[in-house]
């Protein structure tokens, strides 16, 4: 959306909720419903969580130039190797961001399509919660901080605060889009179950592989 080269109102054709590229399935998690769904505009492929929607929109902007969608992913911040106020016993992590030209991981023809929906990419939680709180934070993103301050024997020797991350990650006219989107995810998709009769909510479900019973079952996240 930011590069101009998609639309919320874009639809695609996502069927039953299966789709095979490069002799790979794409699998929605409704795909063994065997329900056919028709067209899906980009936001509702958003709010239902489409794995297809995802994979075809990322194909039709970048499929010519994946380097520029990664690298649209850089500028936003989430590689920049962060320190932290407080241990996080190894959650914090590093980014771990495919790159086409990448000499040491691979760059296959299904990379860019599941980049799309989160596979093939590895990002630790503390910086997805920077990247929504930006989302929230019209577009700034800041590093989250655990604590205020370190005290020693009562004192403060040492006091923390905000370090901006990125100062702008989308142009404003994006970010309203994204967050309309977000607040549909709560209205109209997958996490009608956190909607409040009081105030508005945006938000954002994934799903997940997990081994269950020799095989792997799709739940929420």
């Amino acid at each position: 959306i930011d590069d101009g080269l998609i639309t919320p109102a874009d639809s695609f054709h996502v069927g039953n909720g299966l789709y095979q590229y490069n002799g790979k399935w794409v699998r929605d998690h409704y795909w063994r419903q065997g329900r056919d769904r028709g067209y899906l505009t980009v936001k509702e492929g958003i709010e239902v969580s489409s794995n297809v929607v995802m994979s075809k929109i990322v194909l039709k902007a970048y499929g010519d130039d994946p380097a520029k969608f990664v690298k649209g992913i850089d500028r936003i911040g989430l590689r920049k190797k962060l320190t932290w106020d407080v241990p996080l016993n190894g959650i914090e992590g590093t980014s771990s961001i495919r790159f086409p030209d990448d000499k040491v991981n691979y760059w296959s023809k299904t990379t860019l399509p599941w980049m799309s929906f989160g596979y093939e990419s590895k990002v630790p939680p503390i910086y997805m919660l920077m990247f929504y709180n930006g989302i929230a934070n019209g577009g700034k993103m800041i590093k989250p901080f655990i604590a205020k301050t370190l005290l020693k024997d009562g004192k403060v020797v040492e006091e923390y605060k905000a370090e901006v991350v990125n100062e702008k990650m989308c142009k404003d006219s994006t970010l309203i889009q994204i967050q309309d989107m977000l607040v549909g995810v709560i209205e109209n998709g997958t996490a009608k179950v956190v909607k409040s009769d009081y105030f508005p909510i945006a938000g954002k479900t994934g799903t997940a592989q997990i081994a269950s019973g020799g095989g792997y079952s799709d739940y929420y996240v």
